[in-house]
């Protein structure tokens, strides 16, 4: 009985996954490709839409050879039948995504905190927002799951190990979070969530081995490899940012000196453009865009500036590279409008620092915007909830 009710766990989610993927689909198309009988698949497919997850489309010729009569009634996810909320705690801001189950952003909204927020007054702020989308008809009784990204050291349970802009130290947020929404709690790094979310809302990337790096304050990283994040033996996977990349480089968070993060974050950008005794007070957000700008306009000074940024990206890239072999790179983050228009350039370079036979990867700019970390927790969120890759690395889930 147990690995009947596993079979049907894992056919349901393999049904959910391909529709999610694929697009709609016939029973026929369903059966031929998961290898299926036909009864099966009428079983679950009765079961999917009861459960108002999957629903009837339009008709579709069947994939396989060609078949006499009318063409097959299509199946779709019904993307209405289940939500997933995604939560970016940055210093002095929340950020919310809410995305359906066909992985599609409903809506999204930022609001701002005190610099010296707390665990606690953090979990306040989530646990309101999610109550009020629970007053909401169409999201009361869907809500599955939350995932919540910050940036900061986590390990697999859901324990913040180091917050350091806020001095969190030690935290459980995942149980923290849990005790007030009782609804499924995942926890996450930033770069780590949005690599995810880059991903699983774009199949056509490959998932084989996808790299992200996030550039802005910091600098993160995070590998997806066979369409699951590589988290390493303890969840801290994915600090790209720490590759070194100078002998003698400024001095980096971590404490060394030369890393990739050092030469090629917001203030690194500043001191190249500036001058290091003349980098202005507050956000430097607006900095790259507007460095972009003047280095396409002809000024030295920016051209400069934009010129260290890659030859110091190209030397991280390059180990990195050598060490995943990854299909494609991402890069996302504010540093993004510095690198653009360079990925070409970016990928020439990087063909020529591997070994011969390397292949250089296709260097992609992200496409999720200001919510990409926002909308990256809720994919993990969804993928937790209805993803068949999920089964094959069962994560820890904080729930009766």
């Amino acid at each position: 009985m147990a690995n009947q009710t596993l079979a049907k766990y894992v056919n349901e989610l393999s049904i959910l996954t391909m529709l999610r993927n694929r697009g709609v689909a016939s029973r026929a198309d369903i059966a031929r490709r998961l290898s299926l009988t036909p009864a099966t698949i009428t079983r679950l497919i009765s079961r999917l839409v009861e459960r108002g997850l999957v629903k009837e489309a339009e008709a579709v010729q069947a994939r396989g050879p060609k078949e006499l009569g009318r063409p097959s009634v299509g199946l779709a996810i019904n993307a209405e039948g289940a939500y997933f909320l995604g939560v970016e705690i940055a210093v002095d801001a929340v950020r919310f995504a809410l995305i359906d189950l066909a992985a599609m952003t409903v809506t999204s909204t930022e609001m701002a905190i005190a610099p010296a927020h707390t665990p606690q007054s953090a979990v306040k702020v989530i646990a309101a927002y999610f109550k009020d989308l629970l007053r909401d008809d169409r999201y009361k009784k869907k809500l599955m799951s939350v995932g919540v990204t910050l940036p900061a050291l986590v390990v697999r349970d859901g324990m913040v190990i180091n917050f350091p802009a806020a001095g969190w130290n030690d935290v459980q947020f995942a149980q923290l979070l849990y005790k007030a929404i009782k609804t499924p709690c995942y926890i996450e790094n930033d770069a780590h969530a949005a690599a995810f979310g880059e991903v699983y809302t774009q199949p056509a990337i490959s998932s084989i081995c996808t790299l992200y790096l996030w550039l802005g304050t910091g600098v993160g990283g995070a590998a997806i490899i066979n369409n699951r994040l590589f988290r390493g033996a303890h969840g801290t996977a994915g600090l790209l940012g720490h590759v070194k990349v100078k002998t003698n480089g400024d001095r980096c968070s971590c404490g060394n000196n030369g890393c990739l993060e050092s030469c090629t974050n917001l203030r690194a950008l500043a001191r190249s453009y500036y001058g290091p005794d003349k980098i202005p007070d507050g956000d430097l957000g607006s900095l790259p865009g507007h460095v972009a700008a003047r280095a396409a306009a002809g000024e030295p000074a920016a051209q400069e500036a934009v010129a260290e940024m890659e030859r110091c990206l190209t030397i991280g890239l390059t180990s990195i590279v050598s060490a995943f072999n990854p299909s494609v790179i991402i890069l996302g983050g504010p540093m993004l409008p510095i690198f653009r228009h360079r990925a070409e350039a970016l990928k020439a370079a990087i063909a020529s620092g591997v070994l011969f036979g390397v292949t250089a990867p296709e260097i992609r700019m992200s496409q999720l915007g200001r919510f990409d970390c926002a909308i990256g927790a809720a994919t993990i969120a969804h993928h937790n909830s209805f993803d068949l890759s999920r089964v094959t690395l069962l994560e820890p889930e904080l729930h009766p």
